[in-house]
């Protein structure tokens, strides 16, 4: 048997390696695709298709380079998997250097131990500047092959961004299966799409408005006929259905779902639950200890606090207030009719044991998105059911965990 001698800083190194090729040649493939279409606009002859066949031959080929290269990734990872339990149990380990030129990190990984959470909250820092760096380097690449930056190449590469971010993360939770795909020219166009689909009637950055656009009418939620705000309905088939359908491993995620439906009342189209996940990565340490990275329940995953949801909305362009839960609560869902029927945004935290009634209990977050004209109804969007509810003002009051709500400085819709 043959003798290997490396280290888990030369199998990182080689992932890394991997993946830049791996992005080289998919951007060279839609470069050529591309340039070539744009041709086809002005030069029908015979040379034009020959030019074509070659350009098939070359991505059958690119195609058979990145079969390999796929495969080699996932080999490497299952080594750099066995490599790290090994290193992490060798009484003689003195850490680990994370090669390559995109980072140059050290895990700081101590002799018998695995790294605790404040090391792994560094580790992860490095990799979202790790992923800052690629993103930029992958968007260059893609300019220098004559595609051109604007919104829609910037949501192609905020989806490229998300994986690669939820990938570390994976990582960093013991799961080397989770490869980051890289983004071909078929994804690019999709994405374009998508984005111009959700961004069409629909700003980019949160809306400021001077008072509400909307009144109140009379419709039917859940069976019952009411003179409600809006279109509670049809604002609810806009939002974020259900949480735990992102790329990064967590699934507690009611708050940081309610953000992005804030967002998204706020006009900004492409909004999502990877979005928000991704500007709560970059928050503050507190942000990270809230969320629990490291749970190993994913269910655990994910959670967030008031202030928690304060910086990660003021960190996507919309600024809230945390208003207090007062002693008196009839006081209290009094500011929150108000404050909806005015048009601001609303997240309140709640008890589940109060809300959903089924035997289950722990805080939850959840978005007001509209309320009766009498103030005796709030209907809102949760998450974790998956469901528009309808709920009295006195039960409200009595589901509040008294932690202070999030409310949107500015009228939003």
């Amino acid at each position: 048997m043959g003798y290997v001698n490396t280290g888990l800083s030369v199998l990182l190194e080689a992932l890394t390696n991997i993946q830049k090729a791996l992005n080289s040649i998919e951007s060279t493939k839609v470069s050529m695709s591309r340039k070539y279409q744009l041709l086809g606009n002005a030069w029908h002859d015979r040379k034009y298709r020959e030019l074509g066949d070659v350009i098939q031959e070359c991505g059958r080929s690119m195609d058979h380079a990145l079969r390999n290269l796929t495969r080699a990734a996932k080999t490497v990872s299952a080594l750099a998997h066995i490599l790290r339990e090994y290193e992490e149990t060798s009484l003689r380990h003195t850490g680990v250097e994370r090669g390559g030129e995109s980072t140059g990190f050290s895990w700081p990984n101590p002799p018998g131990r695995p790294l605790n959470t404040s090391e792994k909250h560094q580790f992860l820092k490095n990799e979202m500047r790790s992923v800052n760096e690629i993103i930029e380097n992958y968007a260059q690449a893609l300019e220098s092959r004559g595609m051109e930056r604007g919104p829609a190449m910037d949501a192609f590469l905020r989806r490229q961004r998300f994986m690669m971010e939820a990938e570390a993360l994976h990582t960093l939770n013991g799961d080397f299966s989770y490869h980051a795909p890289v983004l071909t020219g078929d994804d690019f166009d999709a994405v374009a799409r998508q984005y111009r689909a959700n961004t069409a009637n629909a700003e980019l950055t949160p809306r400021s408005l001077a008072v509400t656009e909307y009144g109140f009418t009379t419709q039917v939620v859940n069976g019952t006929e009411m003179r409600v705000y809006d279109d509670p309905v049809g604002t609810a088939s806009r939002l974020i259905q259900k949480q735990g359908n992102s790329h990064f491993p967590m699934e507690g995620t009611c708050g940081l779902c309610q953000c992005a439906n804030l967002l998204i009342m706020a006009g900004v189209g492409d909004a999502s639950e990877d979005s928000v996940i991704s500007a709560a990565l970059h928050a503050s340490d507190s942000v990270l200890e809230d969320m629990e990275l490291f749970n190993p329940s994913q269910d655990e995953r994910g959670g967030t606090t008031t202030d928690g949801r304060q910086e990660i909305l003021f960190r996507c362009g919309l600024p809230t207030q945390c208003v207090p839960v007062s002693y008196d609560r009839s006081e209290t869902t009094r500011t929150l009719s108000e404050a909806i029927r005015t048009g601001h945004g609303v997240i309140v935290s709640v008890d589940v044991a109060r809300l959903w009634r089924n035997g289950q209990r722990g805080g939850h977050a959840i978005s007001l998105i509209s309320v009766s004209e009498d103030g005796g109804t709030f209907i809102y969007s949760d998450t974790g059911m998956g469901c528009v509810g309808t709920i009295s003002a006195e039960d409200l009051a009595r589901a509040l965990t008294g932690r202070p709500a999030n409310i949107t400085t500015d009228v939003i819709r």
